[in-house]
């Protein structure tokens, strides 16, 4: 199988309420550590993000198992403060931000799908994208994540409308929200009335991350819009940053490679669960 995965890298500091502090990969990181629990010593793996210097020792390990021939290095590579709560959505603050990144790329049909993580939100544009989708048949895999929040002159991001939504979701397959960027989709309130919204845009599979409580899939059915809800793992969790691209990564994996959505739905909520408890991704990879 053959994988491309498009989002920045970024240096996440992350402060938790009890004072601990820490500095870590983040970003595509992430997305690099789910498809590790899952790949095959067949599959290749392509990386489409930038690195800079001053970090770059932090995502050698991670990005040693992708083809890097799409990555590139710039002058600086995002940073963000994460402030995490135990019981509401974390707060984000960047001190630097990346421009679009570089897609240099000719030959789309040689991969069988593309995960696009909107990591800091900027990562590709919508023109990007809707290039991509006209070069490429494969699936599309779209993490809405940062997209979801604006970019304040403080740096601080907050949730809003995201713009030309409609463009996003006609040019992609799968997408992934949590249940405040969710809400980011549409001026509809409920969720049910949302997922009827991008359904009729043509996305195929919709999936809503709900934290410790799981994840419900939307997909079509025929003609009927069905659904499915996991709950997560019972753990104590340690720290849930990164869990939603862990999830993504898995769970698309085994969505191309067997298209039953019920299958790759509980293999990612158990990786993203185990990532929470603090396992790592060899230790998720033998998990049984």
């Amino acid at each position: 199988m053959k994988l491309l995965i498009i989002g920045q890298a970024v240096v996440d500091t992350i402060e938790f309420i009890d004072g601990k502090t820490l500095l870590l990969p983040g970003g595509i990181h992430h997305v690099c550590a789910g498809i590790s629990i899952v790949r095959s010593e067949d599959d290749e793996m392509f990386l489409c993000t930038s690195f800079d210097e001053e970090s770059k020792s932090l995502f050698e390990k991670s990005f040693s198992i992708f083809n890097n021939k799409y990555v590139t290095k710039v002058d600086k590579i995002p940073r963000v403060h994460l402030t995490i709560y135990p019981d509401r959505e974390r707060e984000e603050q960047y001190d630097s931000i990346n421009q679009n990144l570089r897609l240099n790329i000719s030959d789309w049909h040689q991969f069988d799908g593309i995960i696009l993580n909107m990591i800091t939100g900027f990562d590709v544009t919508i023109e990007q994208v809707e290039y991509i989708r006209k070069n490429f048949k494969g699936k599309i895999y779209l993490d809405v994540h940062t997209l979801s929040r604006g970019l304040d002159e403080h740096f601080n991001r907050n949730f809003r409308l995201i713009p030309d939504i409609e463009k996003w979701a006609k040019s992609v397959d799968i997408i992934q929200m949590n249940e405040s960027e969710i809400k980011t989709i549409s001026k509809l309130e409920s969720e049910r009335k949302i997922v009827e919204e991008l359904f009729s845009f043509g996305i195929i599979i919709i999936l809503v991350t709900k934290g410790a409580d799981g994840v419900r899939v939307y997909y079509k059915n025929k003609t009927e819009i069905s659904s499915l809800f996991i709950s997560s793992l019972k753990i104590k969790a340690v720290n849930t940053v990164g869990c939603g691209d862990i999830f993504g990564a898995v769970f698309f994996y085994n969505y191309i490679k067997t298209k039953n959505i019920n299958l790759a739905l509980h293999k990612a909520v158990q990786a993203a669960s185990l990532t929470a408890a603090g396992l790592t991704p060899n230790e998720i990879k033998n998990y049984s």
